[in-house]
C-alpha cells in the first residue's frame, strides 16, 4: 500500500510509524460511508455523538468530549491534505475515495497544531487520463437508497476532470416509547469537482471543490435516569417526569427505542462547501515547491432533543456558522542521502454559533419564584493560527535512516459571548434580582445595576455587571519528532520514535450563569514514545505489525462540572494536569491462497489519570480522580476481517467479506459511575456475492451489526436527565455496481 503519511509517496511498511491504511475498494466492502464507521476498521479509534450536533473522536483513548464547535478536536481530519478544521465538516466526505490513511499518535510537525491524537487523511480518487465512470447503487433496511456515481478523463491534452455525486435517502428508523410517532430519516447529498492542469512538464495544479447537503433527522436519545439539576424547584416539573424518579422508566434495550418532543421537526439543514487549488512546481529535479489555498463555509441549522421524554426539559435549536481560510507552502527537497520538507501554514476561522435552548419543564426553569422558559447562547470566536515547520529523512546507511521533526506554532483566539434572555424578559428579571442582591452583600455595597432589558445579555462579569463574556487567548509551542528506522533484513523495519504534538485550548460555549465558566482551557501537550516492527515474514502470504506505546499526557482538556447556588450543576471546560496511556497494537495479514485473505488487528490500552481533582457528575461532589481511566478508552479492540474469492467462469467469480469488531467496556466521563458507562460490544458485518473478474460489476447482499447488538456509544447529562446515544440497529440490502 502507497500512503503519503509523510507528504511523500511510500510504501506503508517503508514508514516508521502507526498507520492504518483503507484502499476505497476496502472501504466500501465494509460499508464505510463516514468518519465514524471507521471505528468498525480501526482499533483504538472510537466515534460518537456529543449530543450537540458534533462528533467525538477517540484514537488510543485520546478525546474531547466537548459540543463546542470553534473546540478543535485532538484527532484531526484531512481531505487530500486540506484541514476539515472541524469535525462536522468531515460527514459527507467518505465517498469516491482512493483511500483513508489514519495516522496514529501526536502528528505536530507536518500535520498542524491540533494533533495530539492523530490525523485521519481521505485521499479522493484523482482524475484520470482516459474516460472511466461508474455508478453503485444499495438498497436496505428502513427503506434506505444509497447511489454513487462517478465520470472521469482528460478535457484536452493536459487538462483531466473528475465529478463525482452520493445521494442518501432513508426512512424513519427510531420509534417512540410514548406514542405512535417516528424518527430518523436520511437525506444526504455530496458532490466533488476536481480538474488537474499541467501547463508545462514541471507543473501542476489541482482544483477541487468538494461539499455536502444534509436534511437528515439529527438522533433522538434514550432515557436512562431523571435526576433533577435543581432538585428544590421539583415541584414545576411535569408530573409524569416527577413520578420518575422514585420509579424510573425501564432502561431502553432497543437501538430504536427513544423518545422526544410531540411535533418536533428534528430535520437538520447542514451544508458544507470547500474549495481549494493545489500548485506543484518541479524547480528542480529533485526540489519541488507546493502550494496549497483552500476556502471552507460550514454552516448548521437543527433541531435537537436532548433530553430523552416527550417533554421539553431540554432542546436545542441550533444556528451555527464557519468560515475557514487556509494557505500552506511547502519545499520538498532531495540532497543526497537527505530528504527535507520545510513550510509555512496561516488558518484564519470565524465560528459563529447561537444555541436557543428551550427548557420549560426544567427544574431550572424556576428562580427567585419567577419562570423563564427558554435562553439564547451566542458566542463568536475568531482564530488565527500559523506556523512554520522543517522535517528530515537521512539515509546514514542502505539499512539505517533517521528522522527529525520540528515545526514553531502560534495560535491566538479572541470570543465574544453571552447567554441572552428570550425576549420575554423571564431570565432578564431573574438576573437583575441576582446581580442586585449580592452587589447589595457586597463590603461595602456596590449600587443597584439598571434592570436586564428583555432579550438582554444576563451572564454576570466578576464585578457583577450583566455584560458579554470578552476573552482572548494566545498560545505558542514546539512540537517535534525523532525516529530512527533499522531494516536488519528484507522487508522487515523496526524503528522507534518519540514525539510531542499539541492541542490548541479553546473558551466553552455553554449555558453559563457567570464569565468565570466561559474561562478557556488551555493547550494540552502529549509526549509519545514508541518502538515498532514491521515485517513480511513469507513473502506475498504473511506479514505482521506490531507497536508499543506510552503517552505523557498533559493538561487534557475536558468537560467538567460545577456548582451554581441558583441554577445547580454547571458546566464547565477545563484541563486535567497529568494522565498517562500505555499500550500495544499488532496487526497480521495472512493470505495463504489467491482464494483467501485474513487481517486481524487489536489495540490494547491500559490508561490512568496521574493527578486530577474536581466535580464529577453529581452536584458539588468533589473527587480525587488519580488512578481513574480515561474516558473513550476501551482496553481491548479486535477487528477480524476474512476475505474469500472463487472463480465460477471465466468472467465472473463469487466473493464474501466479513468484519468483526469488538470494542471493550469504557466510559463517557471521568468518575467509577455506572451512569455513564459505555458497554462492551461486538458486531458483525458481511457481504456475499458474483462479480466480472475485471471488476466491471458486481452485485452483492450485505448485512450490518448482524447480531443485532445494542450498546450506546455516548452518554450524556441534559439538565433533569442522563440519556444514551444508542448505536445502530441490524441492518441488510443489496448493493449493484457497474464500471465503464
Amino acid at each position: 500500500v502507497t500512503v503519503t503519511a509523510q507528504k511523500r509517496e511510500e510504501d506503508i511498511n517503508q514508514v516508521g510509524m502507526s498507520i492504518s491504511a483503507f484502499s476505497g475498494e476496502d472501504l466500501a466492502l465494509a460499508g464505510v460511508s463516514g468518519v465514524d464507521d471507521l471505528a468498525l476498521l480501526v482499533p483504538g479509534f472510537t466515534a460518537s455523538d456529543s449530543g450537540q450536533n458534533v462528533p467525538v473522536y477517540s484514537l488510543r483513548g485520546i478525546a474531547l468530549n466537548e459540543a463546542s464547535l470553534a473546540a478543535n478536536a485532538p484527532v484531526a481530519l484531512y481531505m487530500d491534505e486540506v484541514p476539515l478544521v472541524y469535525g462536522s465538516m468531515a460527514r459527507g466526505m467518505a465517498f469516491d475515495l482512493q483511500r483513508v490513511e489514519v495516522l496514529k499518535g501526536p502528528q505536530g510537525t507536518l500535520y498542524g497544531t491540533n494533533s495530539t491524537g492523530g490525523a485521519i487523511n481521505f485521499i479522493a480518487n484523482a482524475p484520470t487520463d482516459e474516460f472511466e465512470a461508474g455508478i453503485s447503487a444499495s438498497y436496505g433496511s428502513f427503506s434506505t437508497f444509497e447511489g454513487n456515481a462517478f465520470a472521469s478523463g482528460p478535457l484536452s491534452n493536459t487538462i483531466q476532470a473528475r465529478l463525482a455525486v452520493s445521494a442518501v435517502q432513508g426512512d424513519d428508523w427510531q420509534k417512540s416509547v410514548s406514542r405512535d410517532d417516528e424518527n430518523g430519516q436520511k437525506n444526504l447529498f455530496n458532490g466533488r469537482f476536481q480538474l488537474a492542469w499541467q501547463p508545462t512538464s514541471t507543473l501542476d495544479f489541482t482544483f477541487n471543490l468538494n461539499g455536502w447537503r444534509d436534511k437528515s433527522d439529527t438522533s433522538a436519545f434514550q432515557l436512562q435516569q431523571v435526576e433533577f439539576a435543581n432538585p428544590s424547584n421539583a415541584g414545576i416539573v411535569p408530573p409524569q417526569v416527577l413520578g420518575w424518579v422514585g420509579d424510573p422508566p425501564p432502561e431502553p434495550d432497543d437501538p430504536r427505542k427513544a423518545d422526544w418532543d410531540p411535533g418536533a421537526d428534528l430535520a437538520r439543514d447542514d451544508s458544507f462547501l470547500q474549495g481549494f487549488v493545489r500548485g506543484d512546481w518541479s524547480v528542480a529535479p529533485s526540489a519541488v515547491l507546493t502550494s496549497i489555498t483552500s476556502y471552507s463555509d460550514y454552516q448548521s441549522e437543527a433541531y435537537q432533543d436532548r433530553d430523552g421524554t416527550q417533554f421539553l426539559i431540554h432542546a436545542n435549536e441550533f444556528d451555527s456558522e464557519v468560515s475557514s481560510f487556509y494557505q500552506e507552502v511547502r519545499a520538498s527537497i532531495s540532497v543526497g542521502a537527505a530528504d527535507w520538507i520545510v513550510g509555512a501554514n496561516y488558518r484564519n476561522d470565524e465560528v459563529s454559533e447561537s444555541y436557543f435552548n428551550l427548557l420549560p419543564d426544567a427544574s431550572t426553569s424556576q428562580a427567585v419564584s419567577i419562570d423563564f422558559s427558554a435562553a439564547t447562547i451566542d458566542a463568536q470566536t475568531d482564530i488565527d493560527s500559523w506556523g512554520i515547520f522543517a522535517n528530515l529523512d537521512y539515509e546514514i546507511s542502505s539499512s539505517l535512516s533517521a528522522t527529525l521533526g520540528a515545526r514553531y506554532s502560534v495560535d491566538e483566539r479572541a470570543v465574544t459571548q453571552c447567554v441572552y434572555d428570550d425576549g420575554e424578559g423571564g431570565l432578564a428579571s431573574i438576573f437583575t434580582i441576582i446581580a442586585n442582591a449580592t452587589r447589595a452583600a457586597q463590603t461595602p455595597p456596590l449600587p443597584a445595576v439598571d434592570p436586564i432589558a428583555p432579550g438582554g445579555c444576563t451572564t454576570l462579569s466578576p464585578d457583577l455587571e450583566p455584560t458579554p463574556f470578552n476573552g482572548s487567548l494566545e498560545e505558542d509551542n514546539v512540537s517535534w519528532r525523532a525516529a530512527v528506522n533499522w531494516e536488519p533484513f528484507d522487508s522487515t523495519l523496526i524503528y522507534g520514535s518519540v514525539s510531542k504534538g499539541f492541542k490548541a485550548g479553546s473558551f466553552p460555549t455553554i449555558s453559563a450563569t457567570s464569565h468565570n465558566q466561559f474561562s478557556a482551557a488551555v493547550q494540552e501537550s502529549v509526549v509519545a514514545y514508541e518502538i515498532g516492527i514491521k515485517s513480511e515474514l513469507i513473502p506475498g502470504v504473511l506479514r505482521a505489525n506490531s507497536a508499543a506505546f506510552l503517552y505523557d499526557y498533559k493538561d487534557q482538556q475536558v468537560r467538567g462540572r460545577g456548582t451554581d447556588p441558583n441554577f445547580g450543576l454547571v458546566a464547565l471546560l477545563v484541563n486535567v494536569p497529568k494522565s498517562e496511556i500505555q499500550g500495544a497494537e499488532a496487526e497480521l495479514v495472512w493470505q495463504p491462497a489467491n482464494a483467501f485473505s485474513l487481517t486481524g488487528s487489536a489495540t490494547y490500552l491500559d490508561t490512568k489519570v496521574v493527578e486530577y481533582t474536581g466535580f464529577d457528575l453529581n452536584a458539588g461532589v468533589v473527587r480525587d480522580f488519580e488512578g481513574e481511566n480515561l474516558p473513550y478508552s476501551p482496553e481491548w479492540s479486535i477487528n477480524i476481517a476474512p476475505h474469500f474469492e472463487y472463480p465460477v467462469s471465466d468472467n465472473a467469480e463469487i466473493f464474501a467479506d466479513a468484519n468483526y469488531a469488538y470494542r471493550d467496556k469504557s466510559s463517557a466521563f471521568f468518575g467509577d459511575d455506572p451512569r455513564v458507562a459505555l458497554p462492551s460490544y461486538e458486531t458483525v458485518s458481511a457481504s456475499l456475492g458474483i462479480r466480472d473478474r475485471n471488476n466491471v460489476w458486481s452485485l452483492s447482499v450485505w448485512g450490518e451489526n448482524l447480531t443485532n447488538e445494542y450498546y450506546w456509544t455516548n452518554v450524556h447529562r441534559s439538565i433533569d436527565t442522563l440519556v444514551r446515544i444508542g448505536a445502530a440497529p441490524q441492518t441488510f440490502g443489496i448493493r449493484l455496481n457497474y464500471k465503464y
